[in-house]
């Protein structure tokens, strides 16, 4: 396998967020290689950007393994701690029985999210108050374009976290609703027409 050039994390925080584009480009191929570890009944438990390996050629290679869950077909519960605070699901947080492969999604999301605004959506190293934001409501885009001074002012970043929240919201409950496969869910998504990016009005 050939050296890695970098990983997603050092890259987001170089340039600031990724385009839309190459966040298609590189989540579908992240969405191909959870497809194809929970086809082996291979949970990751530690998905984060850090543990996104980008070549020079912008193809993502997957790394640290060393919290992985080797399961024995669907549904497969754990209630092990493990992974990184701010890319955990609510259910792994709060200690309750938990599916790793859906874990994984979550965590997917949040690099997703990451990706395309620059910042992580829940970011905080304080157990509590990230409980707090994974459960807050999200705010109505239309709603604060419409404000004659909106606060915070709604910035083309501002307009992507929205877009990026609601698609992110879409997935998990799309996903929620799959039933017990869970890699022919990931492919699915991965598969569905991806909408062209966004054209953000210029503010001039």
């Amino acid at each position: 396998m050939e050296a890695a050039k970098t990983n997603l994390s050092d890259k987001i925080y170089t340039v600031g967020h990724v385009s839309f584009d190459r966040a298609k480009q590189w989540f579908s191929q992240l969405l191909s290689a959870m497809v194809y570890l929970h086809q082996q009944d291979i949970a990751h438990r530690d998905l984060k950007s850090e543990n996104v390996l980008l070549t020079a050629d912008n193809r993502i290679k997957l790394a640290d393994f060393g919290l992985a869950f080797v399961g024995e077909g669907f549904p497969n519960m754990t209630n092990t701690y493990c992974g990184t605070l701010q890319y955990t699901a609510p259910e792994v947080i709060l200690g309750l029985p938990y599916d790793p492969m859906k874990s994984d999604v979550w965590s997917l999301g949040v690099i997703l999210y990451e990706m395309v605004t620059g910042d992580l959506p829940f970011d905080t190293t304080n157990v509590r108050k990230l409980l707090e934001l994974q459960h807050e409501p999200l705010p109505r885009v239309n709603l604060l374009c419409l404000r004659a001074t909106p606060t915070p002012k709604c910035t083309h970043r501002l307009l992507c976290t929205q877009i990026c929240k609601f698609i992110l919201t879409f997935i998990l409950a799309e996903y929620s609703s799959l039933g017990c496969n869970n890699s022919q869910g990931l492919r699915d998504l991965g598969q569905k027409k991806t909408p062209k990016s966004p054209r953000i009005p210029s503010s001039n």
